[in-house]
């Protein structure tokens, strides 16, 4: 299909869409009210930027239904994802999704090479994860044979593989190298299994982990992507040049943005992936924010294929950690790690904070062949890690050897961070403080905001620092010198500015101008006895003025303007005797 016709036939869906989803969810109808957007207004794909956009955050505000579109008697199964942070996200479908949800994933695996006299085993987990039946129905529409192993008894697993000449397997990338360490423990080798192909996702992975998967279960790997909003595994997958991931974009529409200004970004540049559902019965979703960050790439693909592709996953935005002030991903200490012959792909980062600094410990385990009781080789192993690790990330690093196997298995998603900064009372100490019922920014946002406004404010302040939405009103149960400081201690400088000047955002996007400066003045007084410094104020000033954060640009309005400055004026005098 070209250009011109996927576009002719994603604006004639979105406009069926938002027909539908306005008239059955409430929700929406609500959202697009409130933005003064009726279904009229999108006449082709390029009017999806006027449409408003939805969180996990929402998903779990509405539980469990209340994002559903077709009515309970068309909803023939239901899944639901983790609800470990909050409500699960139940999703619905008809059986037109089920439908659609077996054809793009026979697409998947077409493009992986599978081939109807293949035995094909799904070990992703069955139930309520999307991830085994969505396989398991995409390997009978193509006519391969599937064989429903899921997850547990490895042993068996690997003797089923030998014995029945299975030749493709879907499933996480951890659990197949749990796979691979498994065959070497019952003394066997790639070469008494038949695997040719493998189709791993659910978790981020990089081309190190691939090549190792490869290497020593003797396959071809292939990404494959999906989320249960949206549908689950299906929603995009690579083809045999391995150039980025097709996306299945008939069905679902694809966005990349700026994660903090909101704003749509041009194929090539990196941001945050955002998907449409343009043709979903049981609960659609306009515009979801998957948190994953990538590029997108409209070029035709050398397999011949015209389909927007999608970058490499390299981290989510929720994922990533901020140690000293830099960015760092788990995949590019995974991609350093698995460099280098002498490590196992089993790794842990442990991030803590001792006297107010940020500390990474990487635990890493030391392959069977070059552990050695030898100190001298293993502190240069150690060194040799160190430095490189350093050169990727920008900050030192202590790296732990560990012995092999010492590390727990996945036979899931796999778990590489324990993030001790993080308390269970770092939210709620938060909102004790910022949002106590009787303090002054508190009290002018319930004089001055509509129920939009504090809509989105308890939706995106919420998720930006880790507290789960339509909460906070419980928290507001004290504030004072006690709980800044432990609000100091649990958030790095960053986090902290830029949590002021989301506040600030939300704030001036409120109807409450008359009483602005008093309440700025708050926001920098409370916020300088967190040690707030003038280069953290500086921060704000130019991601709040000069870059406009969020869609909001002080500079045009005139009054605020003159106001804002006389803040700053008094905030830089007591910054100097402070």
């Amino acid at each position: 299909m070209s250009r011109d016709e996927m576009h002719a036939l994603q604006s004639k869906r979105l406009q069926k869409l938002v027909n539908y989803v306005y008239h059955n969810v409430p929700f929406y109808r609500h959202k697009m009210q409130a933005m003064d957007v009726s279904p009229d207004d999108i006449r082709s794909i390029d009017d999806i930027v006027k449409l408003p956009f939805t969180t996990k955050q929402d998903l779990r505000d509405n539980y469990p239904y209340g994002l559903q579109a077709a009515p309970p008697s068309e909803i023939v199964r239901v899944h639901a994802s983790s609800g470990t942070t909050g409500n699960p996200t139940i999703v619905g479908y008809t059986r037109k999704d089920l439908s659609v949800w077996s054809e793009v994933m026979a697409r998947c695996l077409t493009a992986f090479g599978v081939k109807r006299d293949d035995t094909f085993s799904v070990a992703y987990g069955y139930g309520l994860f999307t991830g085994g039946l969505g396989a398991h129905y995409g390997v009978e529409n193509l006519g391969a044979t599937v064989i429903p192993t899921s997850t547990g008894n490895t042993d068996k697993h690997i003797r089923l593989i030998r014995d029945l000449n299975i030749s493709g397997i879907a499933c996480t990338p951890s659990y197949a190298l749990y796979l691979a360490e498994t065959l070497d423990k019952m003394g066997l080798s790639k070469e008494d299994i038949n695997l040719r192909i493998g189709a791993f996702g659910a978790e981020p992975w990089t081309e190190n982990m691939r090549k190792e998967i490869e290497e020593r279960l003797g396959l071809k790997g292939y990404n494959i992507y999906g989320l249960s909003e949206i549908m689950g595994p299906g929603v995009s997958y690579e083809c045999q040049e391995q150039n980025g991931s097709h996306i299945n974009e008939d069905h679902f529409y694809p966005e990349i943005i700026n994660p903090d200004t909101l704003e749509q970004l041009p194929y090539g540049e990196q941001g945050e992936l955002v998907f449409t559902t343009l043709t979903k019965e049981g609960m659609p979703l306009l515009r979801y924010r998957t948190k994953d960050l990538c590029t997108l790439m409209a070029d035709e693909c050398a397999c011949g294929r015209t389909s927007v592709r999608m970058g490499r996953i390299v981290g989510r935005s929720d994922d990533m950690l901020i140690i000293r002030g830099i960015n760092v991903f788990p995949s590019q200490v995974e991609s350093v790690i698995l460099e280098m012959q002498e490590f196992e792909p089993q790794y842990m980062l442990v991030v803590d904070r001792v006297k107010n600094l940020d500390t990474l410990q990487v635990q890493v385990e030391v392959r069977r062949d070059f552990f050695s009781d030898d100190i001298g080789r293993m502190l240069n192993m150690k060194k040799h890690l160190a430095d490189r690790l350093k050169s990727v990330l920008s900050i030192s690093a202590d790296v732990k050897l560990m012995e092999p196997g010492s590390i727990e298995r996945s036979q899931g998603k796999g778990k590489h961070v324990i993030d001790n900064r993080i308390s269970p009372h770092t939210g709620p100490i938060i909102y004790r403080w910022w949002f106590h019922k009787d303090s002054k920014v508190m009290n002018v946002l319930r004089e001055h905001a509509d129920d939009v406004q504090l809509e989105m404010i308890d939706t995106d302040l919420p998720e930006h620092i880790g507290v789960a939405s339509g909460t906070y009103y419980s928290l507001y149960l004290g504030k004072g010198v006690n709980g800044r400081r432990r609000l100091k201690n649990h958030l790095s400088p960053r986090k902290r500015t830029s949590t002021l000047r989301r506040t600030i955002a939300a704030l001036l996007h409120t109807n409450a101008e008359k009483d602005i400066t008093s309440v700025l003045s708050t926001c920098y007084y409370e916020w300088c006895e967190l040690d707030c410094d003038k280069k953290d104020l500086e921060r704000i000033e130019k991601g709040l003025i000069k870059d406009g954060y969020y869609p909001l640009n002080l500079k045009d309005n005139p009054n605020i303007s003159k106001q804002w400055k006389e803040v700053i004026q008094h905030k830089r005098k007591a910054l100097k005797c402070h």
